[in-house]
């Protein structure tokens, strides 16, 4: 048998904006004039990416081993609280996955996955709060931020009945 290789690809771009001007409390929002932040048509959504790219690639090097790699990059996401679009953003990233299977029978396989192989720091998603009144006194940011996953490395057998 030849070597096959598998590959897909997708790209999303999602123009979620607003559509007309308005005003949105957001009292945390150090950018707001009376608990309000100005929101003109055109500003970007929170929370959601304007740029999506997936790739990846499964090569068959046996006809029971395979191994592949898997890549995302999400672009610059929008603080939830910032409808204004006058804050910076949390960072766009890229995460890079590779896997492996090696099928002992067409019943059982094993397999192994290691995501985020670089162990890139990155944030999915962030929204403003009272930083002072949760974490304490001497804490004055308002921005929270939700960690992305860390390095994860999985093995295990695959049974099919």
């Amino acid at each position: 048998m030849k070597s096959v290789l598998d590959w897909f690809t997708s790209y999303t771009h999602l123009d979620a904006s607003f559509r007309e001007n308005l005003k949105l409390s957001s009292p945390d929002n150090p950018f707001a004039v009376n608990g309000e932040v100005t929101v003109n048509r055109g500003d970007r959504l929170p929370g959601l990416p304007e740029n999506l790219l997936k790739a990846g690639a499964t090569f068959s090097l046996t006809p029971r081993l395979s191994v592949g790699i898997d890549a995302q990059r999400v672009s610059s996401i929008i603080l939830r609280g910032d409808e204004g679009n006058q804050d910076s953003t949390i960072d766009g990233y890229t995460l890079v996955d590779l896997r492996g299977e090696y099928a002992v029978t067409k019943q059982l396989k094993l397999f192994a996955k290691i995501n985020n192989v670089f162990d890139k720091d990155y944030e999915t998603f962030g929204l403003y709060g009272e930083a002072d009144e949760v974490l304490g006194a001497s804490f004055d940011n308002p921005r929270f931020l939700s960690p992305g996953a860390p390095i994860g490395a999985w093995a295990g057998l695959r049974y099919r009945f």
